[in-house]
């Protein structure tokens, strides 16, 4: 028999049973409504539910088998118990994630942790299984399992045991900080306040216990009550984690009896207009079918307007592709016109631009000839005076032909006188042979002035001759300047009336020009105007196809529209047929 230091009572014991029983039922209870809505929050609960009611009912169980002196057994369910506790490691953030309102990082982050906390659960439970004494042994015992008796049933805890109860830890602290912040942000203290408060507690309970292991006392309200706090602890922050969700499960039932309510409300109100719109269909329907049947009238007509229209229409296209092509005739004679309008107007630009260089030309030949007229009747002036001078030379050759013939008396005399002197110094003898030489050279001298007298004679006469002949030359060429004078007079007075004329001419023809512009600028607004035109009868054309197009596509509705009047009344019919079998059924 061993003497245990500390020994198991039914206290210690019955708070285990009594969780687990609890736990049991919330489980339960989780996993069907779980079955029911497939709700993502009761699932949670439900892994919750497992791991805690596996804890305490393991711890129960442990506790059992101390009292009877089973560790091996004992040891066993010690096992299944880190085993549950180990699932809340999965458990607890998978829960977090569909309890609490996260923020899209915070929510991707924690998809992320539970997903891990997932491959670290199934890593613990292998080794559980494979390698126990890595975790909680199966055949070595605790060093104190024969001095305290609830201790008895339990193995030696590995160091893998340490690594789960560690991030256990912060998965705790984790969840709190949590529920903190979605209290504080969200302000969801409603839903959330229980499950926090029953996770103080858990801590709190888990706290009390590893200080009892080393001092063997329990720092709490009632120290004298030897049990798991965390036991409680945990089962609390299970039921209040539960109570929270069924709140809200709550408060959702209880928004839909409201809606319920007024859909009760809504349902009777449907229903009066459900027969207050019997009434109307039935009646509109009636209404209907008789304006179905007017309908059908009315769309005869339409149907013989729109062919009406049609043919109109046809008649219309036609005249005007016959305007049309009127007008392109026009057009076309109008650009032609414009275009010789055009020519015409260039030819007689140039014509100006002619008549304008022939007056120019003109002028300076009437300068000229004026010129010339001036010089001819300085010439004949000259030839005037010259006729004089030579009449005067004419004078005074015969006066000069006096004075020779004077001249020759005198010489003719000296030469008598000289002969006589030449008798007289001959009888002289020699006393008048010097007077006879002197005489005689007298005589010669006579003689070459008689000589001289002759031949200034013979030039004078032939001088008088040609002076005569110069004169009648003079009098030739006077009378020809007088009438080449006469003639570039006529001429002149021609060249002025010409010049007139052509500057008449010019006037006329810039008259004409402009008159050729106007009649051009005329004739391209024409051109324009036929231009216009031409594109309004196209546009015209276009739109009385357009219109002819939508009339057939008219005449098409309106005979789809008359199928489907008469369709209308063949339903409108029919719905009469089935409200009348629908009130007699009701």
């Amino acid at each position: 028999m061993v003497q245990f230091q500390q020994v198991i009572e039914a206290s210690h014991i019955f708070p285990a049973i009594f969780c687990s029983g609890v736990l049991f039922f919330g489980l339960l209870l989780y996993v069907l409504m779980y079955i029911k809505s497939r709700d993502s929050l009761h699932l949670s609960m439900v892994i919750i539910g497992i791991a805690g009611f596996s804890f305490v009912l393991s711890e129960s169980m442990i506790l059992i088998m101390g009292w009877l002196l089973k560790p091996d057994t004992g040891m066993q369910f010690h096992r299944i118990e880190q085993v549950g506790a180990s699932l809340l490691i999965f458990g607890i953030p998978y829960f977090l994630h569909q309890m609490l309102d996260m923020t899209p990082v915070w929510k991707k982050f924690n998809t992320i942790l539970y997903k891990i906390m997932i491959i670290v659960t199934l890593l613990i439970i292998i080794v559980a299984f494979i390698y126990p004494d890595a975790f909680v042994s199966v055949t070595q015992h605790r060093h104190d399992w024969l001095l305290r008796q609830a201790d008895h049933g339990r193995g030696v805890e590995g160091p893998l045991y340490v690594v789960r109860d560690g991030i256990l830890a912060l998965l705790i602290l984790y969840a709190l900080f949590s529920f903190v912040i979605d209290m504080v942000i969200h302000k969801r203290i409603k839903y959330l306040l229980m499950s926090f408060i029953g996770l103080l507690l858990a801590i709190y309970g888990a706290v009390i216990d590893v200080i009892s292991v080393y001092t063997g006392q329990f720092y709490d309200f009632t120290p004298e009550l030897r049990y798991a706090r965390f036991v409680v602890g945990i089962t609390l922050f299970i039921l209040l984690s539960m109570g929270a969700v069924l709140r809200k499960y709550f408060d959702i039932v209880k928004e839909t009896e409201i809606l319920h309510k007024k859909m009760a409300k809504e349902a009777e109100i449907n229903r009066k207009q459900n027969d207050f719109i019997k009434h109307t269909l039935k009646i509109n329907s009636e209404q209907l079918y008789s304006f179905s049947g007017q309908l059908l009238q009315i769309l005869s007509g339409f149907m013989q307007n729109s062919q009406d229209q049609a043919a109109a229409i046809e008649e219309v296209s036609a005249s005007v592709e016959q305007i049309s092509a009127g007008t392109e005739n026009v057009k076309s004679s109008t650009d032609h016109q414009f275009d010789g309008i055009e020519s015409l107007s260039k030819v007689m630009k140039a014509t100006s631009d002619i008549m304008k260089e022939m007056v120019t030309l003109t002028q300076e030949a009437l300068h000229k000839m004026q010129d010339i007229s001036v010089n001819a009747k300085s010439g004949e002036e000259s030839l005037a005076l010259m006729n004089e001078t030579m009449n005067s030379i004419g004078k005074s050759s015969g006066e000069i032909t006096g004075i020779i013939a004077i001249i020759n008396d005198i010489s003719d005399k000296i030469n008598l006188l000289s002969l006589n002197a030449a008798i007289e110094a001959a009888r002289a003898g020699d006393y008048g042979r010097g007077f006879a030489v002197v005489a005689d050279e007298i005589s010669k001298l006579a003689d070459q002035t008689a000589t001289s007298i002759k031949t200034i004679g013979i030039l004078i006469v032939n001088n008088e001759r040609e002076i005569k002949t110069g004169m009648q030359n003079a009098s030739q060429v006077i009378n020809t300047i007088n009438t080449i004078i006469k003639d570039i007079d006529i001429i002149v007075s021609q060249i002025t009336a010409l010049s007139d004329t052509v500057d008449r001419q010019a006037k006329e023809n810039s008259v004409a020009f402009d008159s050729v512009e106007s009649v051009r600028l005329q004739s391209e607004q024409i051109k324009m105007a036929m231009d216009e035109q031409k594109r309004a009868i196209d546009e015209i054309s276009n739109t009385i196809g357009s219109i002819n197009e939508l009339a057939q596509n008219n005449a098409t509705k309106g005979l789809d529209i008359t199928e489907t009047a008469k369709m209308l009344v063949t339903h409108v019919q029919k719905i009469n047929k089935e409200i009348d079998e629908f009130q007699s059924d009701i």
